[in-house]
C-alpha cells in the first residue's frame, strides 16, 4: 500500500496517463493486492471478503482516480484492461472507477468506456525483463492468454525470443477488441 502515499501527494494538476504508466499502476495493485493486502484491510482500504480478482482492478481504479486527470486516463486504463487482463477486471475497474466519481461529484457521463482510440500498447517480454531487473515477482501476473504465459516464459529470461509471436498475439486482440466494440 506504499503507493497510496505516493498517490495522495501527488500536485492537483494531474497528466493524462501513459501506457507505461497504467502498466506501472496495474502492477503496483497487482502487488499491492498480493503481497500487501493485510496492510490494506487494516487501513481500511480494502475489504477482507474482497477476492483477488476482484482487489486487483479496485485498486487499480483508485490508484487511477487519484493519480491522473479523470476524462482520458481512465479510458486508457480500461482499454489496457480489455487487452491484457481477464474480462472481469475491465468490468470491476469501470465499475470502481465510477463509483470514485460519484462519490467526487463528477459526471461520470463523460468517461466513454467505449471508446477505443486509446489502444495502450506494452511489450508484454520487455517489460517482464525490465519488472525482474526492478526486483518485481514473478507471481505479480494480472495478463490473460497469450500475455500470461509471455509474463512467465521471459520473467527471468536473458533474451526473449518471441517477438512475432507477440505482435501476432497483440493484432489478434486488438482485432477482437475493436470488434467486441462494434456489438
Amino acid at each position: 500500500m506504499h503507493r497510496m502515499k505516493k498517490v495522495v501527494s501527488q500536485d492537483k494538476e494531474k497528466s493524462i496517463i501513459t501506457a507505461t504508466q497504467s502498466f506501472q499502476s496495474l502492477m503496483q495493485a497487482t502487488a499491492d493486492a498480493l503481497d500487501a493486502r493485510e496492510e490494506g484491510i487494516q487501513a481500511g482500504i480494502i475489504i477482507s471478503s474482497m477476492p483477488t480478482e476482484e482487489v486487483i482492478p479496485y485498486l487499480y481504479s483508485l490508484y487511477v482516480f487519484i493519480g491522473y486527470e479523470r476524462k482520458h486516463s481512465p479510458i486508457t486504463a480500461c482499454n489496457l484492461l480489455k487487452i491484457y487482463c481477464p474480462e472481469d477486471f475491465s468490468i470491476t475497474f469501470e465499475f470502481y472507477y465510477r463509483e470514485l466519481a460519484k462519490l467526487e461529484g463528477m459526471d461520470v457521463n463523460i468517461i466513454d468506456f467505449n471508446d477505443d482510440s486509446i489502444i495502450p500498447f506494452i511489450h508484454i517480454p520487455s517489460f517482464a525483463e525490465t519488472s525482474a531487473r526492478l526486483g518485481n515477482k514473478r507471481h505479480w501476473n494480472p495478463f490473460k492468454e497469450p500475455f500470461r504465459s509471455q509474463w512467465d516464459f521471459c520473467y527471468f529470461a536473458d533474451a526473449c525470443l518471441v517477438e512475432d509471436a507477440f505482435t501476432d498475439a497483440f493484432i489478434a486482440a486488438s482485432k477482437a477488441f475493436t470488434a467486441d466494440l462494434g456489438d
